[in-house]
């Protein structure tokens, strides 16, 4: 469900701007230890409150992402 939102919202904020091919993109899956836990993320992962260790991967899903009309 969380990877079908993001790829949602994710055509919805960008969807007019860029063009999408049907070709899916990654997701990378993290699983947060709270939902009140304060977080970051960077290309270098996701971390929670001041960490400098991050949340371990869990997965790799993929969606496609669709143009807004």
């Amino acid at each position: 469900e969380a990877v079908a939102e993001a790829g949602r919202i994710c055509s919805c904020d960008w969807g007019s701007i860029f063009n999408f091919n049907d070709e899916p993109v990654t997701v990378n899956v993290y699983e947060l230890p709270s939902l009140d836990a304060s977080w970051h993320a960077t290309c270098e992962g996701v971390f929670v409150n001041d960490s400098t260790e991050g949340l371990d991967l869990l997965e790799l899903r993929e969606v496609v992402l669709t143009n807004k009309d």
